[in-house]
């Protein structure tokens, strides 16, 4: 079974020259290699159209894009891929992973013919040049007689070669300038590598930027690479270790340790004239000169004879191959002995040295970690302390309000009271006593002329004497802050049997083949219709998926929202909220769709693929026009991930008083599924092509009498709540089965015949649909189902008789294609040829 490409980590090769499109610039790759299982072939089929991956080059990486260059790089989906395109790719690398091989991923290995050194020692000369027609990789192995050496250092060099011959010129040097050694392999140790790590690619690459399929002028590619960790397992082997120096080196150091340096005879020399002069002005030293004339010669002697041996062996040479061999092996034995145990040693004080500073971080963070503890602890003490000080003294001051509000109401009662009796009594006399009053009353708004009126320039600004500046911004519940705990995944045979004994325990009676086109339609799209009658349960059916979903943990941030539609419905308004403008305030609708839209959103940031699913139904969704009301969220849901953004207002529009002021856009989370109940009769609308489209249609029919038990007899269920996690293992794509995709090819041309042909995202969506549909259903029932729901609804209005035989085509393909076993197409099929009226029909065929 082939490996799935999508994350992987691969080996590639550039396929042509960088092009430009779209002010950005591109390349192709050809797959060569996964990097994480080395051994995983490669399978054309998961390289669909021309077997190749796109490449978008960046200012780091366009260096690299050289036609025949190996490069890393980790796979990801092609932001748009058409699969009829024969140029199309279903890969792209992620851009930031382009890279060179490393040593531990792939190294070329480059062939040398046996002629081509006398030892292998002068590889390193300065005027040795390799030629080549790729580019290899940095770092190197090389193929010399019946041995391999390496790894080595290669790199470009300016070329030496006459312009008409093909390729480029490369040299050679060691890893490191102050060990020159590499490791010599011989054929027998490389042998066991020839079929798990050696990999030999021919590939043709394009010297232009025109694709190979289109470009004549192409070159061919063959190489062989060593993959993975394979150079650890030959340094196991204990292979020879072989120093890379020239004869011209070894006589230079030869030399420079026999002959005696320059200086130093000058200063012999001088020595002697000193004695000589000394020994000709005394007489008595006669002897001494003697004998320093005699040692004066045959110093002179020896050097002559020592300098014209020197000469005499840098020019031919005679030092012997067999000598100098036993030399350099000496050398390299008593190198690795010495530099071996000073490795060791020098290992071992870092290793001490790391352990010693990894436990001075480690008690360093703890005191650290202790230390920040005691911070926050602090810290919260005091701001309590400070809350409910603060709080104490608010409360205190509005008992205070309330008690002298409550003193002055007594007050005014009274005197109110005294007034109007002295009114009765006195007459004139009151009145003056009221006048006296009177600018109190008018103070606290009683018998004002300005009673019950706002201060306009308050009003204006939005501000009353006494109420907040602004208003506290709307948080999602808690629960839509944590992640759904699940220690293990969910099986989905597990989940579906859970799913249809909830069901069986809640009165109505659904057939076990309708909740499971329900699961896999709720699992693989957005959007999912249920069709039928009234009293059938559709609306009964989410809520108890929804439970399902569930579990165990049952939660009102999870559980079904039900939006009931309305005739009235005209835009998105109706379902979302609306803006005042006045108050400059946005008011969310009774359906509470948008505060589970900013849940969803809130919980999957913070918990990713632990967030659970969020199912959302409206109710009689066609009593209303659904793309007046429904289109935005529609063509959002459609859209790829970082653009399924709903945006419900202008940020702009509100104020500081709007406590939603901060989710004037709404990503739309993954989490999110749509369902909706339609009936069909003169009370609702038509659902148009472009929401068939986008929605599987599936149609409820109970199975039986429902029972008369009253409430439903379970209403949770056991077992971990699944999460986004889940229902992305659930979805991965088996390969289509050869028989299923004949008959969706043959379904096509027939509907293509009435005007109807099956769009790209329907396409999509039933290989999603077909290839998801894993251990709930065979690929083949899987195919029926998506026929009956995205197809076969999309039939209309049959009245000619061309369109009657479309129906009777697609009737006898179905029955003609293997066992002929689609109940639920037929079904349909049958209800749309009753619907046409067959004997009422005017068979002349339409203009």
């Amino acid at each position: 079974m082939s490996k799935d490409p999508l994350d992987s980590h691969m080996l590639l090769m550039v396929a042509q020259q960088p092009f430009s499109r779209s002010y950005d610039t591109f390349c192709k790759l050809i797959p060569i290699a996964f990097l994480d299982d080395p051994h995983a072939p490669i399978d054309s089929a998961d390289f669909p159209n021309d077997g190749e991956v796109w490449w978008m080059l960046t200012d780091r990486t366009a260096a690299l894009a050289e036609p025949g260059r190996l490069v890393t790089a980790v796979l990801e989906n092609a932001i748009k891929y058409e699969k009829e395109n024969p140029d199309a790719s279903e890969f792209q690398v992620k851009r930031d992973s382009v890279r060179e091989p490393k040593e531990d991923e792939a190294m070329t290995i480059v062939p040398l013919t046996a002629d081509a050194l006398k030892q292998f020692a002068d590889v390193i000369r300065p005027d040795f040049r390799v030629r080549l027609t790729y580019p290899p990789s940095s770092t190197v192995f090389v193929h010399w007689r019946d041995s391999f050496y390496g790894p080595l250092r290669m790199s470009a060099s300016p070329s030496t070669s006459p312009a008409r011959v093909p390729g480029r010129d490369y040299v050679l040097r060691p890893k490191s300038d102050a060990d020159p050694f590499v490791y010599c392999f011989r054929g027998d140790e490389w042998a066991h590598l020839a079929t798990s790590s050696i990999r030999a690619i021919s590939e043709t690459v394009s010297h232009t930027d025109t694709p190979r399929r289109k470009q004549a002028s192409i070159s061919s590619n063959r190489q062989q690479i060593l993959i993975g960790r394979s150079l650890e397992r030959l340094l196991s082997r204990n292979p020879e270790i072989l120093a890379l120096e020239t004869l011209d080196r070894k006589l230079v150091k030869f030399a420079k340790k026999v002959l005696a340096p320059r200086s130093k005879r000058q200063q012999f020399q001088a020595l002697l004239e000193e004695l000589r002069i000394l020994g000709t002005t005394q007489d008595e030293a006669i002897e001494l000169a003697e004998s320093v004339r005699t040692k004066e010669s045959a110093i002179g002697e020896e050097l002559a004879a020592m300098k014209l041996l020197a000469e005499s062996l840098l020019e031919s040479g005679a030092f012997g191959e067999k000598r100098l061999k036993e030399a350099e092996e000496s050398l390299v034995q008593r190198h690795v002995e010495t530099r071996s145990a000073e490795l060791s040693a020098r290992i071992q004080a870092q290793t001490a040295e790391s352990q010693n500073a990894l436990g001075q971080l480690q008690q360093r963070l703890g005191t650290e970690e202790a230390q920040q503890r005691d911070v926050i602890r602090k810290r919260h003490e005091e701001l309590d302390r400070t809350f409910k000080e603060h709080l104490a003294n608010e409360k205190q001051k509005l008992d205070n309000r309330e008690n002298e509000l409550r003193r002055q109401e007594a007050v005014l009662k009274g005197n109110l009271a005294q007034v109007a009796t002295e009114l009765r009594e006195a007459g004139d006399g009151v009145v003056n006593r009221f006048l006296t009053i009177a600018p109190l009353l008018q103070a606290i708004g009683i018998g004002s002329p300005q009673h019950g009126r706002i201060n306009s320039s308050s009003q204006a600004a939005g501000v009353f004497d006494g109420a907040p500046d602004s208003s506290p911004i709307y948080e999602p519940p808690a629960a839509a802050r944590s992640a759904l705990r699940s220690a293990t995944g969910l099986a989905e045979d597990e989940f579906v049997t859970r799913f249809i004994t909830l069901a069986k325990g809640n009165g109505l009676h659904y057939h076990e083949g309708d909740l499971r086109r329900f699961h896999l339609s709720v699992k693989c799209g957005d959007i999912t219709v249920l069709a039928g009658p009234s009293g059938t349960g559709k609306s009964t059916l989410p809520i108890l998926y929804s439970r399902a979903l569930m579990g165990e943990e049952v939660s009102d941030v999870h559980d079904c929202l039900m939006v009931n539609v309305s005739p009235s419905w005209h835009d998105a308004r109706d379902l979302l909220g609306h803006l005042n403008l006045l108050e400059r305030r946005f008011t969310p609708s009774e359906s509470g769709l948008y505060q589970r839209l900013i849940v969803a959103a809130e919980e999957y940031r913070v918990s990713r693929e632990t967030a659970g699913v969020h199912l959302i139904c409206l109710d009689e969704m066609n009593i209303a026009q659904v793309e007046h009301y429904f289109g935005d969220i529609m063509l959002t849901l459609s859209r790829v991930d970082g653009q399924r953004v709903l945006r419900c207002f202008s940020p702009e529009a509100v104020g500081t008083t709007c406590p939603f002021r901060n989710w004037a856009t709404v990503p739309l989370a993954p989490t999110l599924r749509f369902v909706g109940t339609v009936n069909f009769d003169e009370t609702t609308r038509l659902l148009s092509d472009r929401f068939y489209d986008r929605a599987n249609v599936i149609e409820i029919t109970p199975r039986g009498v429902p029972s008369d038990d009253g409430e439903p007899t379970m209403t949770t269920a056991s077992g971990p709540p699944v999460t986004l996690r889940d229902i992305s293992d659930w979805t991965r794509q088996s390969p289509l089965e050869s028989d299923v995709a004949t008959i969706i090819d043959a379904i096509r041309p027939i509907l293509e015949g009435i005007g109807l042909p099956i769009s790209p995202r329907t396409y999509t969506g039933m290989h999603r649909f077909i290839r998801s549909a894993g251990n709930v259903m065979t690929q083949r029932k899987a195919l029926d189902c998506q026929v009956a729901q995205r197809l076969l609804p999309r039939i209309r209005n049959v009245s000619t008789r061309s369109e009657i035989e479309v129906l009777q085509s697609l009737q006898d393909l179905l029955r003609a294609s293997g066992d002929g076993r689609f109940p639920e197409s037929e079904l349909v099929l049958a209800r749309k040829r009753r619907e046409a009226d067959y004997e009422r029909l005017d068979f002349e065929e339409e203009v």
